[in-house]
Order: structure tokens, then C-alpha cells, then sequence
């Protein structure tokens, strides 16, 4: 991390500055390789390879930071950047110009590569905030040529460790993965000024899809005590037999009820992964619990697509 960004940083519950201790620098003295963040109090804080550990003991379940540490670096996401335009970006801000000249908080930004996407559109500056311990790995190596405009902190976004008002807050797919939802959108908004943008979504829940959910979360307890590496081959097997069964007509709609086959065998494996991974936290929400947590958090919503919300402030807030 560069030194003149030690400015950004927070104490993540205190709230207080943070100091720079112990530290190990490049040769020009601009970069800081480690260190310790100390508090005026004597808390301390960790810089680990120039990243920022802001970790605590509020800190959601460790089984959670495993857990995504494994997906991450098995899968990665770069693969993922079309379907991230076409069903999330496009609908909802209308191409990823929108990130031009502004300053993003990518809140859960897991591979990091929707963090390189946003910088690689135009963004001026990206705080790419990771809980699990892929921040330092394939995390790091997504952002390597983009360090001078993504600050990579391991954190979480329950408590952002932020001194900035962005111009837009990235929340997709995440925030039903924390301990508490409305806990991290109350934070994740204190962040916002007058004119931050909120992208945001999460997994929906709707009156077809209880039998599903059902299963998944029966699947998702025996998982919690599998080897991770186990679900991964057991999710490829399974995927590699329906794109066997799909190409056979008279069992394609079966194949498809199954369990839905998009545009790229990867993809369907990370999602059917993701789905009935041993993360700690996973849950699904209706539409009507989605706005009740957005109004609760002080937000209201500007722009609703299927795909997720564009959130603003409410006046007074």
C-alpha cells in the first residue's frame, strides 16, 4: 500500500486514526511493505505484503473466511466479466462507463476482479474491501497491474475501516453471507454522502423456489463437514454429467430442471459450488424483505431490475 493512503484508514471500531508503526518500506520511502496500524489506545493492526489486516474480534465466523479463501482461489472470476456486464452492470447503470472518474468502495470484492473491471472501465480509485484471506493471494495477483488505483484491505464490511464518502458503493452478492445483513448495509451506508450511488443485490428467495432452497440448505449442512476440496469435485462431476445429459433431447428439459445450464461450464460449476458451499453464512431473501432491509438502513431505491437495485440516501439521512 502507498504510504499517503494511510489517510483513508480508520480504526474499524473505534473509529479512531490509526498510526503508522514498525514499518518496512520501499526504497523511495512511498510504499509500505509492513508495519503495524496502532490506535491512540495501543490497539494494533497487522500490514501483511502491503495490505492492511483490519481484523477483530467482532470479526464474523472464521469457517466463513475459509470457506471463500478456498472458492476464490480454486475459481477465481475473470472468466465471469461478459455475464457480470450483460446481467448486473448493463441493467442497472447501463454499461460500465459509469464507473469513469469515480471513486468505488467494492464492499466483498472476493477474486478481486470486479475491482480490475472497474479500474479497467475508467474508475479513478478503488478501495477493495476482502474478508477471507484471498486478499492477499488470488486477490492480489487479479490487481498487480492496477495497485495504483486499487487499495486491497482484508476487513469486514460490517465494520468498513473507510475516512471517505465515495461516489459508489459495490455490494453484489455478499451481504447474505454476513452474521447480520442489516448490521453491514447500516455501515456499508454511513459511508454514503449526498450523491454515492449504492449498487447492491442479493440472493432472492420467491414463492417457486422454497423446495429448492429446502434442498440447498439441506445440502449446505452436510457440506459444512466436507473437506472443501471434496465439494469441489463432487460439484464437477455433477455439472459434467448434465452437460453429458443436455445434449440428449429426449432428457434436456429433465437435465434442465436439474439444475439450469448457462453459457459456460465454469460458471455453472462456481455458482453450483457457491450454492451449497460450507459458507458459515447463506441465505436468501424475497424482494419484500430486500426493500424492508433498505429502507430500515436509511436507504431508498432509485433504479429496480430483476438483477438487483441503484439505492440512494433518503433526505435526513
Amino acid at each position: 500500500m502507498k504510504r499517503s493512503w494511510l489517510k483513508y484508514l480508520k480504526d474499524p471500531v473505534g473509529e479512531s486514526r490509526l498510526h503508522l508503526k514498525k514499518a518496512k518500506l520501499t526504497i523511495n520511502n512511498n510504499e509500505i511493505i509492513s508495519g503495524v496500524l496502532a490506535t491512540a489506545s495501543g490497539k494494533t493492526y497487522e500490514i501483511l505484503e502491503g495490505i492492511p489486516v483490519l481484523l477483530t474480534r467482532t470479526t464474523q465466523s472464521l469457517k466463513s473466511v475459509e470457506s471463500f479463501a478456498y472458492e476464490w482461489e480454486q475459481f477465481g472470476f475473470l472468466f465471469a466479466k461478459e455475464n457480470w456486464l450483460n446481467h448486473l452492470i448493463k441493467p442497472l447503470v447501463g454499461s460500465d462507463s459509469f464507473f469513469k472518474n469515480r471513486v468505488v468502495v467494492d464492499a466483498g470484492a472476493g477474486s478481486g476482479a470486479q475491482s480490475r473491471w472497474m479500474v479497467e472501465a475508467g474508475a479513478k480509485f478503488v478501495f477493495s474491501l476482502e474478508l477471507s484471506n484471498s486478499t492477499h493471494t488470488i486477490h492480489a495477483n487479479t490487481i498487480k497491474e492496477y495497485k495504483d488505483k486499487i487499495f486491497p484491505i482484508q476487513c469486514d464490511i460490517a465494520h468498513p475501516p473507510l475516512r471517505i464518502r465515495p461516489d459508489v458503493i459495490y455490494c453484489v452478492n455478499v451481504i447474505q453471507h454476513t452474521k447480520s445483513p442489516l448490521k453491514t448495509l447500516l455501515s456499508l451506508a454511513q459511508l454514503m454522502g449526498d450523491k454515492t450511488v449504492f449498487i447492491f443485490n442479493m440472493y432472492d428467495r420467491n414463492k417457486n423456489s422454497t423446495k429448492r432452497l429446502i434442498l440447498i440448505k439441506s445440502v449446505r449442512f452436510i457440506t459444512r463437514f466436507l473437506p472443501f476440496f471434496v465439494w469441489k469435485w463432487l460439484t464437477f462431476f455433477y455439472i459434467s454429467l448434465l452437460y453429458l445429459l443436455v445434449k440428449i433431447p429426449i432428457v434436456s428439459t429433465v437435465t434442465h430442471r436439474l439444475y439450469p445450464i448457462g453459457t459456460s461450464f465454469r460458471g455453472d460449476w462456481l455458482n453450483l459450488y457457491d450454492l451449497g458451499g460450507a459458507h458459515y453464512y447463506q441465505d436468501f431473501y424475497s424482494r419484500g424483505e430486500q426493500r424492508k432491509l433498505i429502507k430500515e438502513a436509511g436507504l431508498k431505491i432509485k433504479k429496480q431490475t430483476r438483477f438487483g437495485y441503484v439505492l440512494i440516501r433518503t433526505k435526513g439521512n
